[in-house]
């Protein structure tokens, strides 16, 4: 397969981009690159970036200086600080590799290294170095004589995809229909990879009116695609090649584009379920976090089940960002307390009010009983002759009931949208034959535009990107 044998890690939210699920760098179980931990190598296959870090961390003082393994190891630690979003650090890696490889003299190793370069220029938002390093690597791969064109193809789709972002519809489409042909064509009938290739060819033909065409290309992967049957698939982990996606492409016909409250609705439908995602504007009641409204409808027969594992909500441009999803009862409950935080000290400044009152007397000489203001505060005396004033402080009942209707309004307001959170929030479920389950996911990040979100369903993926391509 060739996701297997073109990859040697991906992060799950970019799978389902145009390229990602088969541009990136050597897989397990390929023969083209050297592996130099087959544990380290298991856990970028299977997505455990940290458990990676940490295997090639440790394994990096085994290996003999400027040899094969020393580079593949600091490619593979590169790697698994790119995908936790370490592109600094990752960055070290890859360049300590590139020193290596000078005496290594591994063309491999080195394709391998500039996808990763690739990688981390796309990440870091510089799309012209991205493409740069991907000819290179494109280049060498090209003059390796292997029965084996996994790599190259990766190549021609990564940069398909590249020279897509950058507008060049008509040189991604040639790209695209290059990696077909190199394919074959018995392998669109059953290679997932090969129906994303197939998906992100109709998607070019979509933008570019040649409607007739996406339409008939959109329904073969799609078909290729029902035949694994993932969403419907009781989730395990596996290597993420093995995830089914189903991306939104505007003209595809299990697609689906509406308007939520002024919002970008995005409907996919696939393996007898339907899942709709929009991301709202932000709430001055929750400000510190984006809100994504989920719909999932289940018409399979079967139960299925719902977020498996994470969802994954990233930016794409300027560069790359990942968001952490945020606990909704933990958001709930700080919500409450900055209420009752509020309102305490709206209590301790109106529970008191007062107001002043002015007496005047007359002819008495500037004599005057002993006056206190309420609460012990002293009066103030002004003497004007025959006549004397006298200002106190007198409870102010009404403000101090304004107070307190005020502090009771703010305590209202915080725990109704605590529990509107706790009552619509979205977790890991079964959702039964028949049954349509809706809510909200919220993430921590500030940028909201150009999103890619992942929602896991059983052993699939349903993917958006807003705004949709």
């Amino acid at each position: 397969m060739i996701r297997a044998a073109s990859l040697s890690l991906v992060l799950t939210a970019l799978i389902s981009l145009p390229g990602y699920c088969d541009a990136q760098p050597g897989m397990a179980g390929t023969v083209s690159y050297h592996v130099a931990s087959p544990d380290g190598q298991n856990a970028l296959d299977i997505g455990d970036y940290a458990r990676a870090e940490s295997i090639y961390s440790a394994a990096l003082g085994s290996a003999a200086k400027n040899s094969d393994d020393d580079m593949a190891l600091h490619i593979g630690l590169g790697e698994a600080l790119l995908w936790q979003g370490k592109n600094d650090k990752a960055a070290k890696e890859f360049a300590k590799a590139q020193s290596i490889s000078k005496s290594v003299q591994n063309p491999r190793l080195q394709s391998q290294l500039l996808d990763d370069l690739s990688w981390l220029s796309q990440a870091k938002g510089n799309l012209s170095d991205a493409e740069q390093y991907c000819k290179d690597a494109l280049n060498i791969r090209a003059e390796q004589k292997d029965d084996d064109d996994s790599d190259l193809i990766a190549s021609m789709t990564h940069l398909a995809y590249l020279v897509d972002q950058n507008g060049r519809l008509e040189e991604a489409a040639n790209l695209y229909k290059q990696a077909l042909l190199k394919i074959g064509q018995d392998a669109k009938r059953r290679d997932l990879n090969v129906a994303d290739t197939v998906e992100q060819l109709a998607s070019i033909y979509w933008r570019q009116g040649k409607q007739q065409e996406a339409a008939g290309l959109f329904q073969e992967a799609l078909q290729v695609k029902a035949n694994f049957r993932g969403p419907a698939s009781p989730y395990a982990p596996h290597p993420y090649w093995q995830d089914v996606i189903y991306s939104f492409y505007n003209g595809a016909p299990n697609c689906m584009r509406r308007n939520n409250q002024g919002q970008d609705q995005l409907i996919t439908s696939a393996d007898g379920l339907t899942v709709a995602a929009s991301i709202l504007p932000r709430s001055p009641d929750v400000p510190k976090a984006v809100r994504v409204e989920l719909f999932i409808k289940n018409d399979s027969g079967h139960p299925v089940q719902f977020l498996p594992r994470p969802p994954i909500f990233m930016t794409m441009s300027p560069k790359m960002l990942y968001a952490n999803m945020v606990d909704p009862s933990k958001m709930a409950d700080t919500i409450e307390k900055k209420g009752d935080r509020q309102a305490a000290w709206v209590k301790f400044w109106g529970q008191n009010a007062t107001q002043s009152v002015t007496t005047t007397v007359m002819g008495n000489g500037g004599w005057y009983p002993p006056v206190w203001g309420y609460g012990g505060s002293m009066p103030i005396i002004n003497n004007y002759g025959n006549m004397s004033t006298i200002t106190t402080q007198v409870p102010d009942y009404a403000a101090q009931q304004r107070a307190l209707q005020k502090a009771a309004d703010i305590t209202s307001k915080a725990r109704q949208n605590a529990d509107a959170i706790r009552n619509h929030m979205l977790g890991s479920t079964t959702v039964a034959p028949g049954q349509t389950l809706g809510g909200y996911l919220y993430f921590d990040i500030n940028q909201i535009q150009n999103i890619d979100l992942q929602i896991p369903v059983g052993n699939g993926t349903f993917d958006f990107q807003f705004p949709p391509r």
